[in-house]
């Protein structure tokens, strides 16, 4: 799915912050595609996302490091049907991401399921570039002053429970 981004960005150099668990043949298969600038590298995450125009994220703690190093971001979260259908049923919340779950609102796209596909990940992207990254960017602002620099586990674990 992001390998088909290369295409529509051939200006653009995308790089894959590589984590040991994840076996080298697994990234192997993403960087293979010709004519794709993709790199994976390893144990620089920050420096990379950082540095970044903008980053591609799962779900987790990811979107929140993201925010706070004010790189603008797409969560794209895929999971079988029946995780879903599950996390649906015993988990009642509007989003799926830390930044969004924190300031109660869509302060980045979330592409969940199905949602997670080449056109749309094509259009989230151009929005990011074509300005959307200083709304996002002002929102993160937002986001630091809700969570603060003291106890911030404590913080963002009490919002998301309260609501």
């Amino acid at each position: 799915m992001y390998k088909r981004q290369c295409k529509y960005y051939p200006d653009f150099k995308f790089i894959i912050a590589g984590v040991k668990h994840v076996g080298e043949e697994t990234y192997n298969k993403i960087i293979t595609k010709k004519n794709c600038n993709v790199e994976v590298i390893y144990n620089r995450t920050y420096d990379i996302i950082s540095s970044s125009k903008l980053s591609i994220v799962t779900s987790g703690t990811a979107t929140l490091e993201t925010a706070l190093l004010n790189t603008p971001q797409i969560v794209c979260y895929k999971s079988s049907n029946l995780n879903i259908l599950l996390a649906k049923f015993f988990v009642k919340v509007k989003f799926i991401s830390l930044v969004n779950l924190v300031c109660n609102k869509e302060v980045i796209k979330e592409l969940i399921q199905n949602d997670v596909n080449e056109l749309n990940l094509k259009n989230e992207i151009n929005s990011i570039i074509n300005g959307k990254s200083e709304k996002i960017k002002k929102d993160y602002l937002i986001l630091n002053r809700l969570i603060g620099s003291h106890g911030v586990s404590k913080k963002v674990a009490s919002h998301i429970f309260k609501n």
